[in-house]
């Protein structure tokens, strides 16, 4: 079992990496390549441990050429109002290996008209929104990683013109 795991946590990074030289290659490496991987925090607690995961080799990928750009959502634990926007891995580990992270801030804000807004992740009020995103935006601004939450739709929030 340990030689499975071992293999798995090195297949999934080699496969993106082989994905990514080929997008270099076809690109003549005028693109970004980014890809979402090492959710060693997140997947932790997952059964039977997080080497079932393939997210263990986050060093394959660090020292990769061709990925940019590394990712992930925030984490899906403790995200309701008041909650710490945690990163899902040691994205700080990302930085100082010279690639850019970008969090993926997916929560739901009080404008989610799809009524699946019960539970972990939904910030009722426009209050609860305008902090959801600043805590989000702080720790990403002061770490000068990158974000993808609409922007335009942030600047409406904070200065209260959304709705």
């Amino acid at each position: 079992m340990i030689d499975f795991y071992e293999y798995k946590n090195y297949l999934v990074p080699e496969t993106i990496d082989f994905m990514a030289e080929a997008i270099k290659n076809v690109t003549s490496s005028n693109k970004l390549v980014v890809t979402f991987y090492g959710y060693t925090f997140e997947l932790s607690g997952v059964p039977k441990g997080p080497q079932i995961t393939g997210h263990l080799a986050m060093k394959k990928l660090t020292k990769s050429p061709y990925i940019d750009i590394m990712s992930s959502p925030i984490s899906y634990v403790n995200r309701r109002p008041g909650g710490i926007s945690a990163f899902m891995c040691a994205a700080d580990s990302v930085r100082k290996a010279g690639k850019m992270w970008f969090n993926e801030d997916d929560i739901k804000t009080y404008l989610d008209t799809s009524g699946n807004n019960v539970g972990n992740g939904y910030y009722p009020t426009l209050t609860a929104t305008k902090a959801a995103h600043a805590n989000a935006f702080a720790k990403i601004f002061t770490r000068r990683m990158g974000v993808d939450f609409n922007i335009y739709l942030l600047a409406d929030v904070l200065d209260g013109t959304a709705g």
